[in-house]
């Protein structure tokens, strides 16, 4: 009976262990979050994907790659990490943009690039710190039949880059003008030619990113023709009222040597019908101060600015001399 009893005991445990989770799956607090952000290269045809995770716990969560850190489509490991600090994180991947989509799966949980193909990887949200990006086109419509009709491109990353149209009925000329943040190029569309283009841009190591539909090929569409030249010079305006005559004068007080304990107070007076308005003061002389404290600087009359200051240092040979201006 006793040994029944245990071996009942043990076939009991047995089929409670089997229905309960794995150790390693109930302690897993991460779990991936998806695209973050993916640049195309049209060189070398390559995707560096930026892919996210979530570590819900509050210590950093190891998990080797194996069955609870993969990738569903082969190979399973890609370089992805095996510790994950708590919050969200990231990592890149560089993947060839033909291969696009794959799964990472953490304990059972997936997440992909996106429904993504290698020829629309262009159209992705760009990392900001890699390659170009485009925030808009101007003008978003142009007229068919137009010729060195400017169009502007607005964005980052934008020096140096080039600009292409997709599509037919679009000729794109030589960027007129580039800068960090804009690239103008002059672009002529063909008669007859209607319909939405994608706009791209890339830039000198083959970074591209695309606009998707971002310029429409509209026969209503106002046209906007080059700059004319400048005008003549307008008339001359009659001249103005003559002033008042009132001019500011800068004046400076006789020097004040600073005592033994590095206190010294002076002043400039203003002449007779002007009227201070600001002050400063300046140090003279041989000798080293430091830790200089200005007790007051302001106005002491109509007339007057007065300065006291206090000095340590080997101060006792330098000069305090305050300055004034005076309207009058």
């Amino acid at each position: 009976m006793r040994n029944f009893a245990v071996l009942s005991a043990l076939a009991l445990a047995s089929a409670l262990f089997a229905v309960l989770p794995s150790a390693a799956s109930a302690q897993v607090a991460t779990s991936p979050t998806g695209l973050v952000c993916l640049t195309y290269n049209s060189t070398t045809g390559t995707a560096i994907a930026r892919l996210g995770y979530r570590n819900a716990g509050l210590t950093i969560e190891d998990i080797a790659p194996g069955d609870f850190n993969m990738f569903t489509a082969p190979p399973a490991d890609r370089g992805q990490p095996n510790q994950f600090v708590p919050g969200l994180g990231s990592w890149d991947i560089t993947m060839a943009a033909v291969n696009l989509p794959v799964a990472w799966k953490i304990d059972g949980t997936t997440a992909d690039t996106g429904p993504l193909t290698g020829s629309d990887v262009v159209f992705d949200r760009p990392c900001p710190e890699r390659g170009p990006s485009i925030s808009g086109v101007s003008p978003t419509a142009v007229a068919p039949g137009t010729t060195s009709q400017l169009l502007t491109v607005i964005g980052q990353g934008l020096k140096n880059a080039t600009l292409t149209i997709g599509g037919t009925g679009v000729t794109v000329g030589a960027p007129s003008d580039t800068t960090e943040q804009r690239i103008d190029v002059p672009i002529t569309v063909a008669a007859g030619s209607t319909g939405t283009r994608d706009v791209f841009v890339t830039d000198s190591n083959g970074y591209e990113v695309g606009c998707r539909g971002c310029l429409v090929l509209d026969p209503n569409a106002s046209i906007v023709g080059p700059t004319g030249p400048q005008g003549p010079k307008g008339a001359t305006g009659p001249q103005g009222a003559a002033g008042s005559g009132t001019t500011v004068k800068h004046v400076t007080g006789a020097p004040v040597r600073l005592n033994r304990r590095g206190n010294a107070s002076a002043r400039a007076t203003c002449p007779r019908g002007t009227s201070v308005i600001s002050g400063g003061y300046t140090l003279s002389g041989r000798g080293h101060t430091h830790d200089v404290s200005v007790m007051a600087t302001r106005a002491t009359s109509a007339r007057t600015w007065a300065v006291r200051l206090r000095a340590t240092g080997s101060g006792a040979g330098r000069r305090l001399t305050v300055s004034a201006s005076c309207l009058g």
